[in-house]
């Protein structure tokens, strides 16, 4: 290995050099002798044994000089690597953490209906962008149209019962203050009565008047009686305003919720993003308030990294982060920590795994930790790795 080494490491020239002398070092002893019996070819023999001489010394110089620059490279040239690599963990190791345990996220509101129906129409498809205020799909309006119509009715009725208690309130207040003239005409009546002449008249006329005294006195309890009803159908208030009336206030508010239920029909998006699952949802079928039929996709989308435990010691919020996306060919996004979760992934699950047992292996727990782009790519995969 070392001889190969050393040849790798020579000139073109050096190595037929070499090449040549070893040559000529390794010619067999009897061949030189056969050379020498043979005449005038013992000069040659000599001469070649002198070139083998000085090409022997030639290449102990090389090894030499070989020796020499391995020597140097071992001594100087590990070190120098080892310095480097040495420079370069105290550089990076424990300032930068990476982990391929991350997706894309991104929010996702449930698209579901306020009130009960069947679905009549629908204006959106799988996958469509939408924009805040544009209608997803409208419910079957027949019901809640008849409703309104019913509850507009009982608005105008209960207005006219109103205005109708007010006559009778006017109108009883003054048969009060007519029964009240008349209770005074028979108290004068009765004041007058003695005077009269006669006996016997005097006695009638004061029994007449006494009479019409009480009857104005029933009479004027009667009106007052009725006033006092008229007055509290009106709330107690004679000159309320009829929108401001009790049941022309419940009246309104029945009709106000039955507005709005039919409002309710037409199902709007309250924010830009994207419908998915919408084609599991089709016209005709009846949903329930509140139930979910597809989702929207809003939001600017952020990277849940999920660390381990003993690699964000050193992390803070606010830190350069760089994100690369399997679907993007590995390209580099620059992003920043926003925040870590307060608890590892295990704890937010339906049911946590309990660890308080008899037998308890350690397992490095992962954390995870927010990451938002600087500038968010576009089409990004909701969840993608």
């Amino acid at each position: 290995m070392l001889e190969a080494e050393f040849f790798a490491g020579l000139a073109e020239d050096e190595i037929n050099q070499l090449g040549a002398l070893e040559i000529a070092v390794r010619t067999p002893p009897s061949s030189r002798n056969r050379r020498g019996r043979n005449g005038g070819q013992v000069m040659d023999a000599k001469v070649s044994d002198e070139e083998a001489g000085s090409s022997s010394s030639m290449l102990l110089r090389l090894k030499a000089r070989f020796t020499r620059r391995t020597r140097f490279a071992l001594m100087f040239g590990l070190p120098a690597l080892a310095i480097i690599a040495l420079v370069v963990m105290m550089v990076t190791g424990g300032r930068y953490q990476e982990t391929e345990n991350a997706y894309v996220q991104a929010a996702r509101v449930p698209i579901s209906t306020s009130v009960p129906g069947r679905i009549g129409e629908m204006r959106v498809h799988d996958n469509d962008t939408v924009r805040a205020g544009q209608i997803l799909f409208v419910l079957d309006q027949a019901n809640p149209q008849a409703d309104v119509a019913q509850f507009e009715a009982a608005l105008a009725s209960a207005r006219a019962r109103v205005a109708s208690l007010q006559a009778e309130y006017r109108a009883q207040s003054a048969g009060v203050r007519a029964r009240e003239e008349g209770l005074a005409f028979a108290r004068s009546e009765l004041a007058r009565a003695p005077a009269r002449r006669g006996r016997h008249s005097r006695a009638r006329d004061v029994e007449a008047a006494r009479h019409g005294e009480e009857q104005a006195l029933a009479e004027l309890a009667g009106s007052r009686q009725s006033l006092a009803a008229a007055l509290a159908s009106l709330g107690g208030s004679p000159n309320v305003d009829v929108e401001e009336h009790p049941s022309v206030r419940e009246a309104a508010a029945r009709l106000e919720r039955a507005r709005l239920a039919l409002s309710y029909t037409e199902v709007i998006a309250l924010q830009d993003g994207v419908v998915t699952r919408v084609d599991q949802v089709q016209v005709g079928t009846f949903v329930n308030a509140g139930q979910t039929l597809f989702w929207l996709i809003a939001g600017e989308p952020w990277v849940e990294a999920n660390f381990k435990e003993n690699q964000i010691a050193q992390m803070r919020a606010g830190q350069r982060a760089t994100i690369r996306i399997d679907s993007f060919g590995g390209r580099a996004f620059e992003a920043r920590v926003a925040s870590f979760s307060p608890g590892t992934g295990a704890v937010f699950l339906p049911l946590p795994a309990q660890n308080a047992t008899g037998n308890w292996v350690k397992v490095v727990q992962r954390i995870p930790v927010r990451l938002t782009f600087v500038d968010p790519p576009p089409d990004l995969i909701f969840a993608q790795a």
